[in-house]
Formats: C-alpha cells, structure tokens, sequence
C-alpha cells in the first residue's frame, strides 16, 4: 500500500515539473514573439512648438518614433552594434532608411561595402521595414503637421502589411494626441509701441 502511495506521489510531482516546464516554454515563447506598440508613451510622445494657429510637430518626435522602429527591427533582426547605430544612428536617417529596398543602398554609400553575406544578414530588417507605413492626419484629415493650434487632434497611425502582421516586430496601432502647449497668439496696439 505504501508503495503505491509513493509511486502515486512520484507521478504527481514528474506531472508537475512537465506542467511548469511547458508553461515557462509557452510563456518564452510568446515574449520572444510578441509584436510592440511603438506609439505607447515610452517609445513615442509627440512634442509640439510654435504659436497657437502655428504650431507644427517638432522634428525630434518624428525622429524619435523612427528611432524607436528601427532599434525595435534591428534587435529582432539581430544586427550589430555598428549597423544597428549606422542604419538608426539618431533616428534621422531612419525616415529615408525605413523603406527596406533603401537600406543596401544607404549603407554602401554612406559607410560600408556590403558582401553577399552581409546582404543576407539584413535581409529581416529590410523586409519588416517595406511591411510599415506610418500616416499622420490632424482632425481626421491626412494633411500636413504644421498649422496646428491648441485643441487639435493629431492622429499617428502604424500601419503592417496585411500578410505581415503576425511576423513583423511592430503592431499595426493607431492613436490620437491632443495638441497643447503652443504658446498664445499676443497683439500689441501701435499705441503701446510709441509710448
């Protein structure tokens, strides 16, 4: 009976440890595959300048966004250091560099000749990079980013390839941003001037 007992105990506890190897395999997995959402607050929050009536987008925002969706691809395409700072480098070439058929061209003419191997290497990132566009619109209208004033709305939108959207890092995502803080338009009376 004791036996029994033991050889029962036994199997409950093998059962458990596969029951929690599967689970942290399951869970690995899911992080190690999961897309972002570039536009949550800690990888993108627009900043506006200029006056009410005449605001725009400031151009470190828009290179902060690239930024932070070249470093996303390069990480998960597993690049170098070197081509990861040479492709994203401050986030400002990354907005000529997203469109992937661009990425060959850009670092051989800027830094480096690429062999077949190295071709090869970012091939991924040159991929999930052609699979984004990025679409600005104030107020519903895709327009231009400047003339903004206080109160409008300023939608960014992520966009993935329909058949890309379960293997590219970046979620396909969309959110609008109140503008505010563009300082107040001031008048002055000639008569003020001449005082």
């Amino acid at each position: 009976m004791q036996e029994k007992l033991t050889k029962l105990l036994k199997d409950r506890r093998m059962l458990g440890g596969l029951g929690a190897a599967i689970l942290i395999i399951v869970i690995a997995v899911l992080i190690h595959g999961r897309t972002v959402n570039v536009l949550q607050n800690k990888y993108f929050e627009p900043k506006y300048e200029g006056i009410d009536t005449q605001g725009y987008i400031t151009y470190k925002s828009r290179y902060q966004l690239y930024k932070s969706i070249g470093g996303i691809l390069a990480k998960k395409a597993k690049l170098t250091e070197m081509e990861t700072e040479a492709i994203v480098g401050d986030g400002s070439n990354t907005s000529y560099i997203l469109d992937g058929d661009k990425v060959n061209d850009y670092l051989e003419e800027h830094y480096f000749d690429l062999s077949n191997t190295d071709k090869e290497h970012l091939s991924p990132f040159k991929r999930w990079a052609s699979e984004i566009t990025i679409s600005v619109s104030v107020n519903g209208k895709e327009t231009s980013t400047s003339g903004l004033k206080n109160g409008d709305k300023v939608t960014f939108e992520i966009k993935v390839a329909k058949d890309a959207e379960k293997k590219n890092p970046i979620r396909a995502s969309k959110k609008t941003y109140k503008v505010s803080g563009l300082k107040e338009r001031k008048t002055i009376s000639l008569s003020s001037v001449y005082k």
